[in-house]
């Protein structure tokens, strides 16, 4: 699935997750998430790379602080663009989310935000 999404036109969600970026000529890694959406993900990083560098982005995502989850989750690969670079972070955009990444994203995301919702009300 290769789909435009506007610029912050999608729900984010905070999550923390080891990232991986591989361009085609060097690996960053590993670099925390600081938040996620189907449009792309901010990363918590001091490494410089170019707006418009072209890179693959590894992680996993789990609905759950379990480290056997963690370890049996599969690799998300997803092809994307470096959008934003600052001293402390970096905005990366999906260019190609194929649908059973798109699927645990959104899912994550739906997951993540009812959590949130059923926390506040109880406060």
């Amino acid at each position: 699935m290769n789909e435009k999404f506007e610029r912050r036109g999608q729900s984010r969600l905070a999550y923390n997750t080891a990232v991986f970026l591989k361009t085609k000529s060097i690996v960053i890694g590993p670099i925390n998430m600081v938040n996620i959406s189907l449009g792309g993900m901010l990363l918590q990083s001091t490494e410089e790379l170019d707006v418009g560098t072209k890179c693959i982005a590894e992680f996993k995502i789990t609905s759950v602080d379990d480290y056997d989850e963690v370890l049996n989750s599969p690799l998300l690969k997803i092809k994307s663009e470096i959008r934003r670079c600052t001293q402390d972070q970096l905005g990366v955009r999906f260019i190609e989310l194929k649908a059973h990444d798109f699927n645990r994203i959104n899912s994550l995301i739906e997951s993540g935000h009812k959590d949130h919702h059923e926390k506040k009300e109880f406060i």
